[in-house]
């Protein structure tokens, strides 16, 4: 079915690759899905939700390192203008790593962008605890 969409609309919008991503993950075939996200970026490089779903893709299904996964992250960061839920899975991710340092960095910014959420202060004094 995505293939049909795909072929009337083209490069015209990501959704569709998107969404035959999620279908391939789901069956297991991972190169196929990594090959529809690059495609959905291409179209729409300015999506964060493409990098988070990339940068997922790479380290919990392909379980290609961190570097590549970690790549895909500052691409959209550079690219991306506003990307607050893309900065705040980086973060995340950083912390998972056990980056505490460059985890404080990311949770820093989102606490300048967004100054009304409380959630990033508790965070941001736990990592500064662990440095």
């Amino acid at each position: 079915m995505y293939d049909e969409v795909i072929r009337k609309w083209g490069s015209k919008a990501y959704l569709p690759f998107l969404n035959q991503a999620n279908v391939y993950i789901l069956l297991k075939e991972y190169a196929r899905a990594e090959s529809n996200l690059k495609i959905a970026l291409e179209i729409d490089p300015g999506e964060q939700s493409l990098y988070v779903a990339l940068a997922d893709l790479y380290g919990t299904f392909m379980k290609k390192d961190s570097k590549a996964v970690r790549a895909v992250y500052e691409q959209g960061i550079k690219t991306v203008v506003g990307g607050g839920n893309l900065v705040v899975n980086y973060a995340s991710y950083l912390n998972e790593l056990g980056e505490y340092k460059e985890a404080l960095k990311y949770y820093k910014m989102l606490e300048q962008a967004y100054p009304t959420n409380p959630a990033y202060l508790p965070i941001i004094k736990e990592l500064e605890s662990k440095i």
